[in-house]
């Protein structure tokens, strides 16, 4: 790549750029989705936003070996602030914040940036629930017949625990073999806690089968070293389930009895994406959707009105397919796929095979792939895509970088002391 010839101290500082940048893209994003963000939506919150592609794009004009790494960066931060101007919507300027930082990150170490934002999002989902508890902001309360749900701060009930998902799935990721028993015991506990407070299943299950695929990686670390065919399937988890939505969604029918209780074990979702299929259907660059969710305003009411009814889409492959159209949901699957193929490489143990295939079920029943506060392993397609080498060596240039820096400073301070002296 084009920054590995250049002088370990720039690729040190680009570092420190880059975690500057992402770092504040991930508490911002986050932020978002909480009460907090009445304190700074509208145009406040692009110039952040503005200011984390800032960040990450001056760590590669710092770093660039020649010239062609500042071009592209150069390039990538004036198609930002084009969009910034030009595009209403957010979420396409988080988007594209988002690929810069995929980009930023190919010669960063993913268990790096995996712990980095384990320890960040445990801080803010934290502060966010006790500022919740304690009146700074709501704790919206959800009465469903026999259920209380607590959106704890968060502008709809199942982010808090997506979140916690996220930190689970991250944590087995960075410990692996070497994790504890009190730490599985920890994990499950407090995402169990999590579970009874907002009542979010998906990620809870989610969670769990994270932690029991770590318990067995733990007991049998070469299991699937040894059965590369079962990564090769698992790889292909994109592919099949973006498939099986399609056709499953499209052919369900309500006097069916399977259809019906599989429909009504997924909370009505199967009935909803039938109805937004038939609805829309299929178109290359998608549809203008409006969506009735249970999501809330920073006013902490519901963002439609009680005389509409609710339609949401919450199967992530149907979203893209309907609301991105064809070209975007080909796309978005190709590069999620190619990443599970490169993580067998990568990282051989399978951690990161089995957490890509998690999140590819998870994509079933919940549209939160995206979001890098819920799926920070977006941000190892730097790594895997943008890079040849596998964990092992990348971890051990960046080492190397450490250790130099360490002990250039070391020999700094030894000379003062020296002349002082």
């Amino acid at each position: 790549m084009g920054n590995s010839k250049a002088p370990f101290n720039r690729i040190f500082r680009k570092e420190i750029f880059f975690f500057l940048g992402y770092g504040l893209l991930v508490v911002l994003t986050l932020l978002r989705t909480t009460f907090f963000f009445g304190y700074f939506e509208g145009s406040a919150y692009k110039v952040l936003l503005a200011a984390c592609v800032v960040f990450v794009t001056a760590g590669e004009l710092v770093a660039g070996y020649g010239t062609r790494s500042k071009i592209i960066s150069i390039l990538f931060l004036g198609i930002f602030i084009v969009l910034a101007i030009y595009v209403h919507l957010s979420q396409y300027l988080v988007f594209a914040a988002l690929l810069i930082c995929i980009f930023a990150a190919r010669d960063v170490a993913f268990r790096k940036i995996a712990r980095f934002s384990a320890f960040l999002l445990a801080t803010c989902l934290l502060l966010v629930i006790l500022c919740s508890q304690v009146g700074v902001i709501q704790d919206y309360v959800l009465l469903e017949e026999n259920r209380v749900r607590h959106y704890l701060g968060f502008r709809y009930v199942l982010y808090p625990a997506t979140v916690m998902m996220n930190i689970t799935l991250l944590t087995i990721y960075i410990r692996r073999k070497a994790i504890l028993w009190v730490e599985v015991a920890a994990l499950l506990i407090i995402n169990f806690w999590m579970f009874s407070l907002t009542n979010g299943r998906l990620a809870f299950i989610t969670s769990c089968a994270g932690i029991l695929a770590g318990v067995i990686l733990k007991i049998f670390p070469p299991v699937l070293v040894k059965k590369k065919k079962l990564k090769y399937i698992l790889s292909l988890g994109f592919v099949i389930f973006a498939v099986c939505s399609i056709l499953f969604s499209g052919k369900y029918n309500p006097e069916n009895q399977t259809h019906k209780q599989a429909n009504t074990m997924l909370a009505g979702r199967l009935r909803l994406q039938k109805e937004a299929l038939n609805s829309y259907g299929f178109t290359l660059f998608g549809n203008e959707i409006k969506t009735n969710g249970n999501g809330l305003t920073t006013e902490g009411k519901l963002g439609f009105a009680e005389d509409e009814e609710y339609f949401y889409i919450d199967n992530n492959y149907i979203s893209w397919y309907l609301k991105n159209g064809f070209v975007f949901f080909a796309a978005i699957i190709i590069f999620s796929t190619w990443m599970c193929f490169r993580s067998i490489k990568y990282e051989p143990g399978g951690y990161l095979t089995v957490v890509l295939f998690l999140m590819a079920v998870l994509c079933l029943v919940q549209d939160t792939y995206l979001n890098i506060y819920y799926n920070t392993f977006l941000l190892a397609a730097g790594n895997l895509l943008l890079n040849r080498k596998d964990e092992t060596e990348i971890e051990a240039e960046d080492n190397f970088r450490e250790n130099r820096f360490i002990g250039k400073k070391r020999l700094v301070l030894k000379n003062h002391l020296t002349l002082k002296n």
